[in-house]
């Protein structure tokens, strides 16, 4: 029980962390887009 417990909460860590990652990723491009449509 304990262990599926962990194991629940280490898939959920991969998939916040994985989120945040895309997230940054995705505003990084949207930046670069912006910044080149304003020059």
């Amino acid at each position: 029980m304990l262990f599926r417990f962990l194991l629940l909460l280490k898939n959920k860590a991969v998939i916040i962390t994985g989120t945040a990652k895309a997230i940054k990723s995705l505003k990084l491009k949207v930046d670069k887009i912006s910044i080149s449509e304003i020059l």
